[in-house]
Parts: structure tokens; C-alpha cells; sequence
């Protein structure tokens, strides 16, 4: 039902328009780290700025810290629910200046008319190149049995591929959550 509710045309613009993936990139009990397969459909050293919306890390940030330094992005933006906090506070502490934690909240209205805050279980890495964002969006969390590890021992996981222009990012995965004024860190 949730998922139905998300991707409905009649209350979601953004999905009666919405182009099929570019791509689909996926570990099931063996092959490669999704971070390595998402190396091989990116342009070498041309990620300008990456954002990151995940509502869990390691404990350590290690996975956080592996996709940064595969990257290198000049400037990333990663998106943590206030009231869900997913990024423990000693990885946020230890993120390079050019990182911003930015709150973020996603209400929505129930049948009853009255707006809730609901819990934010998306998952998506977007990489900014000069002309057009490259969206992996899908069942993995910011974490090392999501990214990090290959083949049976990490996690199954499946991740689709969009390549977008910067107004269709923003409309089609920014525009319904809601950045919350200031920056954790």
C-alpha cells in the first residue's frame, strides 16, 4: 500500500511523468560491491557534489567514509531525518568540512485530514557531474553489508540507475522533502 500510495499518479505530479530507469545495478549472493558498480557508470573524477538520502549507517560511518573517498566529491549533502536520527553522532563528528548533515522531514496527510511527520525509508545516492545527475535509488542503506561488501557475504540488495537533469532531480526526488532550517553539522 505504501509503496502504491508513493508512486500514485493522481496525488504524486512527479510519477505520471517519470522516465523508467537508465539502468539496474544488483548483488544477489555474489558479483561485486554496489560502490564498484556504481564507479563503472560514472564519469573518472567529474562527481562535483553527491547526495545522500539513507535512514541507516554504520555505526562507524565506514560505508559513509568509503563512498566519499571512492568519489571525491567537492561538496555532499547528506539528507538525516531529525526525528529518526540514522547517522550515529561520532561518524557525523568525524565528516570532512566540505559534508553537510541537513535535517529533513517528510509529512504527509492521513484520511482523517490531519498531517503526520512519517518515517523516511528512502534510499538514494545522487552524483552530480557538470551536466546531469546520475540517482541510484533502491534497497540499499548507507552501510557496509549494502555497499561495501562482494559476493554471499554482504547484503542482497538491488538499486536502480536514473540519469537526470537538475530540475528533474529536485522535482522528481528532492521536491516532497522538506529540509529543516540549519545544519547538524
Amino acid at each position: 500500500d505504501e509503496v502504491e500510495e508513493a508512486f500514485d499518479g493522481r496525488t504524486r505530479s512527479w510519477a505520471r511523468e517519470m522516465d523508467p530507469p537508465s539502468g539496474l545495478l544488483g548483488k544477489v549472493g555474489r558479483g561485486s560491491t554496489l560502490l564498484e558498480q556504481m564507479r563503472i557508470l560514472l564519469p573518472d573524477n567529474e562527481v562535483k557534489g553527491l547526495v545522500v538520502c539513507s535512514p541507516y549507517f554504520d555505526e562507524d560511518g565506514e560505508a559513509l567514509d568509503k563512498l566519499l573517498g571512492k568519489f571525491e566529491p567537492a561538496k555532499t549533502e547528506i539528507l538525516v531525518q531529525k526525528k529518526y536520527p540514522g547517522l550515529p553522532k561520532t561518524a557525523m563528528l568525524r565528516l570532512p568540512k566540505n559534508v553537510k548533515v541537513v535535517p529533513i522531514s517528510f509529512t504527509r496527510v492521513a484520511e482523517n485530514d490531519l498531517e503526520r511527520e512519517s518515517f523516511v525509508h528512502a534510499k538514494f545516492y545522487a552524483f552530480s557531474t557538470s551536466d546531469r545527475i546520475t540517482v541510484f535509488v533502491g534497497s540499499a542503506n548507507c552501510s557496509r553489508a549494502a555497499l561495501t561488501i562482494a559476493g554471499k557475504n554482504g547484503n542482497a540488495e538491488l538499486l536502480a540507475v536514473q540519469i537526470l537533469n537538475p530540475d528533474e532531480f529536485r522535482n522528481n526526488y528532492l521536491d516532497e522533502i522538506s529540509k529543516l532550517e540549519g545544519v547538524l553539522k
